[in-house]
């Protein structure tokens, strides 16, 4: 999930996700978008390692657009890992198609969602 914020409580430990998104707007480029949160919870796992976040351009072969890393222990197939990534000022170069990636050990895919970065008034079904 992408969201402006994750929320633990501090007495329960549970998540709130708070102003989910589908993908951005903005009038000037680079855009800046001021915070961001990733939650992700995954299972099955057998060994520590980290999660990584990545946010890269579709068909670009330049540096990702952000990059973070989440150390994670996961040696018990049945444990359930949160993993929450928070990110200020993310900078969005140009308008266009945008790729969330959460990825094991910086190599293998776990998950992707895209998040499109546009120019102006929204299409229909971004919000």
């Amino acid at each position: 999930m992408v969201a402006d914020e994750i929320w633990t409580d501090p007495t329960t430990g549970k998540r709130t996700v708070l102003g989910t998104f589908s993908g951005l707007l903005s009038n000037q480029f680079p855009a800046i978008h001021g915070r961001m949160a990733f939650y992700l919870a995954i299972t099955d796992g057998r060994s520590a390692g980290s999660v990584d976040f990545r946010i890269v351009e579709i068909n670009d072969e330049t540096e990702p657009v952000l990059a973070v890393s989440c150390p994670v222990e996961l040696n018990n197939p049945l444990v359930v890992a949160e993993i929450i990534a928070k990110v200020e000022n993310v900078a969005f170069p140009r308008p266009g198609m945008y790729v969330l990636q959460a990825l094991w050990n910086g190599i293998t895919p776990l998950i992707e969602r895209r998040l499109p970065v546009v120019d102006g008034t929204p299409p229909e079904g971004i919000q």
